[in-house]
């Protein structure tokens, strides 16, 4: 009986991840759209740029500083959703002072005191 247990466990937790999947696979083809549009966007506003040195005409700048908002935009995003990602779960954790002295890393209640049998 143990056994159609676990059997019927492992068929209904594979049901569940193809199913699970099937859910997420267009957020997932949306961050890949994301990440491929973000370079796209570097190198059409990187071209426009040369482009702006070589005629100089303005429409091809504001073209190049464009493009380059919308390469850079996703990147800012990451940051500052992590950013706030990280204190709305970690919440306030008090920071320790890490001490490092010549490359050894020292615990918190270190004793710096010389010791009575070396000199």
């Amino acid at each position: 009986m143990a056994v159609l247990w676990e059997l019927m466990r492992v068929i209904l937790g594979g049901v569940a991840a193809f199913f699970g999947g099937i859910v997420l696979m267009p957020g997932l083809v949306v961050l890949w759209l994301c990440g491929l549009a973000s370079p796209l966007c570097l190198m059409v506003s990187g071209f426009a740029g040369v482009i702006y040195w070589i005629t100089g005409t303005p429409h091809d700048g504001e073209l190049a500083v464009g493009y380059l908002v919308y390469a850079v935009a996703p990147f800012v995003a990451t940051a500052v959703l992590s950013h706030y990602w990280n204190k709305f779960t970690g919440g306030r954790r008090p920071r320790r002072a890490r001490r490092n002295i010549g490359g050894l890393r020292l615990e918190q209640d270190a004793d710096f005191a010389p010791s009575p049998g070396r000199r």
